[in-house]
């Protein structure tokens, strides 16, 4: 007997799905502002204009700690511990709230 379309489609393997893609962290290269300094500007505003906002508060703690950990890094330009925290905390737009303060003319 020969088989048909359908029973060599049957007995094909499914097809496995791709892996998601590696999720950013500690040693990848930064480029551009860091994923600290991102944050803290999309929660704290240009010019500070949501500073008082505990958010931002929790933001530029985590700055820092990026700040401190690339620092004593042996490469300074690679993604930390606090750089993944960052990326994380990013995601979370109902805590970390997008600063919809007035930006300065020219900004």
């Amino acid at each position: 007997a020969v088989p048909t379309q359908s029973i060599l489609r049957a007995r094909q393997l499914p097809e496995t799905p791709e892996p998601p893609a590696a999720d950013p962290g500690p040693g990848i290269p930064i480029s551009g502002a860091s994923p600290c300094e991102r944050l803290a500007h999309r929660v704290c505003g240009d010019d500070q204009a949501c500073g008082t906002v505990t958010a931002c508060d929790a933001s530029r703690q985590l700055l820092n700690m990026e700040r401190s950990e690339r620092k004593a890094a042996s490469n300074p330009d690679v993604m930390t511990a606090a750089s993944k925290q960052c990326l994380d905390a990013d995601k979370d737009h109902a805590y970390f709230v997008t600063c919809s303060g007035k930006t300065s003319p020219g900004k």
